[in-house]
Order: structure tokens, then sequence, then C-alpha cells
């Protein structure tokens, strides 16, 4: 079966392993996945990712942290949100992903470059 949007597979199982109060989650793993995994571990909202084989699929083991329990899909495939650099939202209580031209950032990160791009997930 196949998944017609992977970033908001991804969320869900991110919110449904932390409302059930688990400390790990093994989620399908791709290339795309896996950064924004990379960018999680590094604004600390996940402890550790690393991809693992089970039964020849790859799956990436996340160690979550209790501290954040919001995932919210922001840009959807029916409706994508693109943002310019001067109107990235500047809410210093959520982490922010967007995808842009240099790669997936964080909007610290992107005011920062100043560059825009589309608005992915946000993280509480």
């Amino acid at each position: 079966m196949s998944i017609s949007d992977p970033i908001s597979n991804l969320i869900v199982y991110l919110s449904n392993a932390t409302a059930a109060g688990h400390d790990s989650v093994d989620i399908p793993a791709s290339s795309f996945k896996n950064k924004i995994a990379d960018l999680l571990q590094k604004e600390g909202v996940i402890v550790t990712h690393t991809e693992i084989e089970k039964e020849s699929f790859k799956f990436l083991h996340i160690q979550l942290n209790p501290a954040f329990t919001h995932f919210k899909r922001l840009s959807k495939p029916g409706k994508r949100w693109y943002v310019k650099a001067s109107a990235l939202p500047r809410n210093k209580r959520e982490i922010i992903i967007l995808s842009t031209p240099r790669g997936l950032m964080t909007v610290k990160d992107a005011i920062k470059a100043h560059v825009g791009g589309e608005l992915i997930m946000e993280v509480r």
C-alpha cells in the first residue's frame, strides 16, 4: 500500500506514540523523513534516530523526548503553504520546519539566512 502523504504519516506516528506514552517509535524510512528527523534531533524534539532494517524494509527508530507533545502538518498536498522570507512566523514557542531552496531548516535559521519556502510542520 502506498502512502499519499508520507510527512503526515510521520506526524501521526510521532503524535500517537507521544500520546500513548511510548519512549520510541519505528517509522517507515525515506530520505526526506531522515532529514526531518535530523532537524528534530538538532532542535531537541527527539533524542536520537537510527535507520534499522526489519524484514527487508528500512525503518527509522526514533527515541522521543516527552517534553514535546504537539505535532502539526502545516502545508498539505491539497493546499500548499509558501511564505516569503519577510512573512515568516516569528513565534518563539514553536519549532517550525520549512523546506527552502537551501534545504530543510527551522524558521529561526531561515530568518537568519533571509530565505522563504514551504512550511512543513510545527512542533510544541
